[in-house]
């Protein structure tokens, strides 16, 4: 029992489950916009630009905070944070409650969401130290890193194993919150969800009073590793500097002019608006000035580690992740369709999401067993296109004005599998061989290209496109028919068939590309085989 941490007479028991717990209102803090989208898309395809900007702000947020994991992740001060962060979370929320100024939403979500990194990752440490024994500060030291050839394929195929199974949990309890989020603004409105979750805050501040005790600066930890793994961060020590401060602002202006600039395109005719191109210069301006921060210091001291993109498995698996969330924004297809065939509100469209936890467990359990078999990873990736092609081909066939509900329920499994192979053994491939000290790195990437940019690009895409059909459709199907609002419906299921079908080829197309193309592990470098006598005489760079 880590008694830093908890009062003595705090059982191991009652802390894991207090650690369990924690996990939902962290995990679902902020997504009221999230919750509340589908009442916004409807049988005309209307999309809420506002929410799903506020939306993508908080997940930005949530990325640019990223490369600070394991600095997180190394401080024992657990309750001082929670306290601090709970604290903020409040005032963020109930500013968020009477806010109606797109972009001042906008701001309070970024903020909101990096805290809630903050708070989900020094969580997740805790319960990872307490359950499993597992302390993110033996990563850090010079014993972090696997020692021979052997060492770092067995650390690959343990990820393969523990990172569907982690992928697992969290997303189920993200989808238990949205759901909760869901129905209770059904049955009130959405700002109330903002007074909900205040009320959380405060109930989990008293927890945390009463079952955490306090650590001073100085204070000995009874459980810290050994001399030759020195943490990052002395114990009890504020991981954040100053100097970052400018890294973090860079990084979050340009994701949100990025992200303004796909969801809004379509509303303010793309590059026709003045503020469009003022958001495409804010982006490159800021990402340019976030590169020159970093220009002058230490590699282990930048905000981001460039030196990952000399990794090819990283890499390819960016560009894969991007397709994949561009792809995911499908399911928009699937939820038109409900709509007009179910005549579906806000609550019943999250109750067919709550389906996705059983398509999340056949995801897992099938690479699993795929990975234990052997099975390259190049016929993963393509089964997991695969299965969006099979959803997009049902979704082609099965577009109708009366839908089924178990039609719906099965897409919605089917797809969530497909999503969840391409998520979790994404993350696998990159992890491949990668040195624990770019894991931030590769995190940060993880986040803006699976959270922000994929669905942003997808929904530029899938909107813009729907709306380009529907149109199309409404003018030749007008001249038959007087019944504008049966017109306006057979056009946007006209019109989904058409999207259904563009995107069918496209994952035929990934799956081919993704057989042909090359799939080499990366050599190792002699200095990371260090007691691999074999490795070190070999040549290596990265791939």
């Amino acid at each position: 029992m880590d008694n830093t941490i908890y009062r003595s007479w705090v059982p191991k028991w009652l802390a894991i489950i207090w650690h369990i717990i924690l996990f939902v209102p962290l995990m679902s803090l902020g997504s009221v916009y999230s919750a509340c989208s589908g009442d916004t898309i409807g049988s005309l395809q209307i999309w809420s630009e506002d929410f799903t900007f506020a939306s993508l702000c908080a997940m930005i947020g949530i990325g640019v905070m990223a490369p600070f994991f394991y600095k997180i992740a190394c401080i024992r001060r657990h309750r001082m944070m929670f306290l601090l962060g709970f604290g903020a979370l409040f005032v963020l929320s109930a500013a968020s409650s009477r806010a109606s100024d797109p972009l001042l939403l906008g701001l309070l979500s970024l903020v909101m969401g990096a805290v809630r990194f903050v708070l989900i990752v020094a969580n997740f440490a805790a319960f990872a130290r307490l359950l499993l024994g597992v302390d993110f500060r033996h990563m850090l030291g010079p014993q972090g890193d696997a020692r021979s050839t052997r060492e770092w394929d067995d650390t690959e195929q343990k990820k393969s194993m523990m990172i569907p199974i982690a992928n697992i949990f969290f997303m189920s309890v993200g989808q238990l919150g949205t759901w909760v989020t869901a129905y209770y603004a059904y049955r009130y409105h959405w700002q109330d969800v903002y007074r909900l979750e205040m009320l959380i805050l405060l109930a989990l501040m008293l927890v945390c009073i009463v079952l955490e005790k306090h650590r001073g600066w100085y204070d000995r930890d009874e459980s810290a590793v050994s001399d030759d793994n020195e943490p990052l961060i002395p114990d009890g020590r504020c991981p954040f500097s100053l100097k970052y401060l400018g890294n973090i602002t860079a990084a979050g202006i340009a994701w949100c002019a990025a992200a303004f600039v796909m969801v809004y395109g379509k509303t303010l005719d793309w590059f026709h608006s003045p503020r469009i191109h003022a958001a495409i210069a804010i982006f490159f301006v800021f990402l340019f000035a976030n590169m020159l921060i970093d220009k002058d210091k230490r590699e282990d001291e930048r905000y981001f580690r460039y030196e990952i993109w000399r990794y090819r498995n990283v890499r390819l698996a960016t560009v894969i992740y991007c397709l994949a969330m561009v792809l995911n924004t499908s399911s928009s297809l699937t939820n038109a369709v409900a709509s007009i065939g179910l005549s579906l509100d806000t609550y019943l469209n999250n109750m067919i999401a709550n389906w996705a936890p059983l398509g999340y467990l056949i995801g897992a359990l099938t690479i699993i067993i795929l990975r234990k078999k052997g099975v390259p990873y190049k016929w993963v990736f393509a089964l997991g296109f695969a299965i969006f092609g099979w959803t997009m081909w049902f979704t082609y066939n099965q577009v109708q004005l009366q839908a089924r509900y178990e039609d719906i329920r099965m897409l919605s499994i089917v797809r969530n599998a497909g999503m969840f192979i391409l998520y979790c053994i994404c993350m696998v491939y990159a992890y491949q061989r990668l040195p624990y000290r770019l894991m931030p790195s590769w995190i940060h990437i993880m986040l803006i290209s699976r959270s922000v940019m994929g669905p942003a690009i997808g929904a530029a895409i899938y909107g813009t496109g729907l709306q380009f059909y529907q149109q199309q459709f409404i003018q030749s199907l007008s001249a038959m028919s007087d019944n504008l609002r049966m017109v306006g419906a057979q056009a946007m299921l006209l019109a989904v068939k058409q999207m259904a079908g563009w995107t069918l080829w496209t994952c035929l197309a990934i799956v081919i590309i993704l057989l042909i193309i090359p799939w080499p592990k990366r050599r190792l470098k002699p200095a990371e085989v260090p007691d691999d006598l074999t490795q070190v005489s070999k040549v290596a760079t990265p791939l």
